[in-house]
């Protein structure tokens, strides 16, 4: 669902730049507001927002493909964030992965970068984080309803962001419900596996702000992160996303995407090796968060 620059105008784009700018900055004032009321949040909460980073971004590159259609999906991981983070600080998560994703490995646009952090990143931690809250007392029920809704309002959103751009000649009448079927099935899988997920973090329900998780669930979120990226994703499926899947229907493809000193997450050299390293690069730039927290807390217990 990652929307490229082809299909965004720079008046869309722009305002979309500066809706998610005031998203990031209204969300780093809460998250520092936050942090004076609690007793040692900084290294806590910095190591958690870089564990879950690297997960997410490894997630996003795990393609699997939708039975019977053609097309394939990924993870999102943004309601995850918001239950695991709260919305203040899975928003600036978003917002790196994002941002890492199209500067150094070209998956999506800069100039669609708003964009992308809206519909990846606002959606769930507004509408999202509302869902989760109002059926906080079924904490699995909340999590997969929460992330359906957001992939398919997500879905929707690029429908019309694309229609409002205008650069294309594609109809909104047609790409919008192209755009909800694909994506009904990857936000089921979305909500499964967000639930299944906050299962694993110690089967507790959402609190929607930064708490202490157990090493062991740390440790179980870095070790997958580096599984994903090193091996799973070689794996990834193939065929087209949803968004390419959809654009296919109406006779339109994307060109390929330039720039991006890692592009298609790979090195320039090195066949397999060098997608691997450049997989596990990106892993370990959000991990060095959690190397940046410790070294903190370390300075202020010695």
């Amino acid at each position: 669902m990652h929307m490229a620059d082809a299909l965004t105008s720079p008046l869309v784009g722009g305002g979309l730049w500066a809706v998610a700018a005031g998203s990031v900055a209204l969300s780093a004032r809460r998250l520092q507001r936050q942090s004076r009321l609690e007793d040692e949040p900084n290294a806590h909460t910095t190591a958690l927002m870089g564990v879950l980073g690297a997960f997410v971004f490894a997630a996003q590159m795990i393609n699997f493909p939708i039975p019977g259609t053609g097309a394939s999906g990924h993870l999102a991981g943004g309601v995850l964030l918001v239950a695991l983070l709260g919305p203040a600080a899975a928003l600036l998560v978003m917002a790196s992965v994002l941002f890492v994703q199209a500067l150094i490995f070209a998956d999506g646009g800069l100039l669609a970068y708003g964009a992308n952090l809206f519909n990846l990143g606002v959606i769930p931690a507004t509408l999202g984080y509302a869902l989760l809250r109002l059926l906080a007392a079924r904490p699995r029920l909340a999590a997969f309803s929460a992330a359906l809704v957001c992939v398919l309002l997500g879905a929707s959103a690029v429908a019309f962001e694309v229609a409002l751009s205008g650069v294309s000649a594609l109809p909104l009448a047609h790409f919008w419900p192209l755009m909800l079927g694909i994506h009904l099935p990857l936000g089921v899988v979305e909500g499964l596996i967000t639930a299944g997920a906050l299962m694993a973090a110690a089967e507790r329900r959402p609190s929607l702000r930064p708490q202490p998780l157990p090493p062991t669930t740390l440790r179980r979120f870095i070790i997958a992160a580096l599984l994903l990226a090193g091996g799973v994703s070689l794996l990834a499926s193939s065929a087209p996303d949803g968004l390419e899947w959809a654009l296919a229907r109406l006779s339109m493809s994307l060109p390929e995407a330039e720039g991006g000193l890692m592009a298609d997450y790979a090195l320039p050299f090195g066949g397999v090796a060098g997608q691997i390293a450049a997989r596990v690069l990106g892993v370990l730039l959000f991990l060095s968060a959690l190397g940046l927290s410790l070294a903190r807390k370390a300075r202020r217990t010695s």
